[in-house]
């Protein structure tokens, strides 16, 4: 059967989009030392924001005009960005600041819009505990131009946010459209699916998950090709917190059925 001329045969853009404060750095330095599987593209050109690590969250700054993204060392060219993926089937995106653009609808549809081509399947760990409060309220508020009287009043003023609001909206982030950082998990799904077309996967995140391990599992690494360069991951990437998950009715739905799911697609 011939196919219509208009026809657009449809890719997949797998985003892995955090939360914070559930080791996606773990998951970046990991991309810059092995291969992914098959026909699976990460982004390269203009996305790189650290030398150390492969993290795409510029790309993220740009739809939600986050001023950083006019520094000339994350300039971002949009049209090289659709040169680059023109002929890529599969391609795959890290970056915890994702979870940011998802949290507001118009930055949320431009991004989805780009990207109309692509089947979108977002992958997001959960860290639902009691002490991510206190870890992202320490990120938000270590900026050095903060004076100390100032990040004090910040961190009553986040924590009030988070008890009470379930999110933070940071004053030091200077961008057009508002973005959020969610801890309540309820507000946060229910805040990244709406308006979306990408199909979401949510994972458990605690203090016995190894993030290296499920990633492992969905598919994405040939382990023979890359066992070499993973001798360091047993030492270096374990991830522990000490703390414990709320809602574990909710939250202890295992990982394994998602994963096994994502496998599919990403193997097909």
């Amino acid at each position: 059967m011939l196919k219509d001329e208009n026809y657009i045969e449809k890719r997949i853009l797998f985003c892995h989009i955090g939360q914070h404060k559930t080791g996606s750095t773990s998951i970046q330095n990991l991309l810059t030392k092995i291969n992914l599987n098959q026909d699976i593209y990460i982004l390269k050109k203009f996305l790189n924001t650290e030398k150390t690590e492969i993290s795409h969250h510029c790309l993220a700054w740009y739809f939600y005009k986050d001023e950083r993204c006019n520094h000339k060392r994350f300039k971002i060219n949009i049209l090289n960005l659709k040169k680059e993926i023109l002929d890529k089937k599969k391609i795959f995106i890290s970056s915890e600041d994702i979870s940011l653009l998802l949290s507001n609808i118009e930055a949320k549809k431009n991004f989805e819009n780009f990207f109309k081509d692509y089947e979108i399947v977002y992958i997001s760990f959960i860290r639902n505990t009691t002490d991510k409060h206190i870890s992202l309220v320490r990120e938000l508020t270590s900026f050095k131009s903060l004076n100390k009287l100032y990040r004090k009043f910040l961190q009553l003023k986040y924590f009030y946010d988070l008890f009470n609001k379930g999110f933070i909206v940071s004053r030091h982030f200077k961008s057009k459209y508002k973005v959020k950082f969610y801890t309540n998990y309820k507000n946060y799904i229910r805040s990244l699916m709406k308006n979306s077309r990408g199909k979401f996967y949510f994972l458990s995140y605690n203090q016995t998950t190894d993030i290296i391990d499920e990633f492992y599992k969905m598919g994405f690494i040939d382990y023979q090709k890359n066992k070499n360069r993973l001798n360091f991951r047993k030492k270096n990437y374990k991830l522990h917190f000490y703390s414990f998950f709320k809602n574990k009715k909710y939250l202890s739905n295992k990982n394994n059925l998602k994963i096994h799911r994502i496998k599919k697609i990403v193997l097909k």
